[in-house]
């Protein structure tokens, strides 16, 4: 995991909110005046992940959607529903991810101890093993150990696939360290496996 910068969100769904005053993101793949604002969307948030799930760093497949962060069940108000702020894309898959975090997270106190990944930087609180597992970092406070712990446990991210692909781009790195090659050089290599942060912790350790 690591930080989103957002950008502008598109314009077309403050238009969609205004004109249609929806109440259920649903609504969005009814909207005949913006029929095309999910996509709009989706492709917006793919580009400032840089193509990356925004929880797990996984590189985004055809099976992409927005999810929101703070649960529309828990957080039910317009401005929460349409915030984009709000919004991050990821894949359909149960085991990890958003899917997993919409099935843990019970409370709206439970994302008090859950890192945000837009307002925070996720480097603040988890780094990685050789083996690919993350881990809270060293020295962190009671709170904030507490905080990386359950964004790992919420999030599935040390699932056996997720450590076994991180893993693969750490020795990956490693091997192109050993060849002389620089570190643009084996992050650009690198780009389209995704586990930007995995990539960087190699290439710093």
């Amino acid at each position: 995991m690591r930080r989103i910068v957002k950008q502008q969100a598109p314009v077309d769904l403050a238009e969609f909110v205004k004109k249609e005053k929806p109440q259920k993101f649903e609504q969005i793949h009814k909207s005949k005046l913006y029929p095309n604002l999910y996509r709009e969307c989706v492709v917006k948030l793919e580009a400032e992940q840089d193509g990356l799930s925004g929880y797990t760093e996984k590189p985004l497949s055809k099976d992409i959607h927005v999810d929101h962060y703070r649960r529309q069940a828990l957080f039910n108000s317009p401005s929460m529903v349409f915030g984009w702020e709000n919004m991050i894309a990821d894949e359909h898959n149960s085991s990890y991810g958003a899917d997993f975090k919409d099935k843990h997270v019970k409370k709206q106190s439970d994302y008090a101890k859950l890192i945000n990944p837009v307002v925070e930087d996720p480097h603040h609180y988890l780094t990685y093993m050789d083996e690919g597992i993350i881990k809270p970092v060293d020295g962190l406070d009671k709170d904030e150990r507490e905080k990386a712990e359950f964004t790992i446990l919420t999030f599935n991210l040390n699932h056996n696939l997720l450590n076994e692909r991180r893993r693969h781009v750490i020795e990956l790195v490693k091997e192109y360290k050993s060849q002389g090659l620089t570190a643009d050089e084996i992050s650009g290599a690198l780009h389209d496996y995704g586990f930007t942060s995995a990539v960087e912790y190699a290439l710093h350790t």
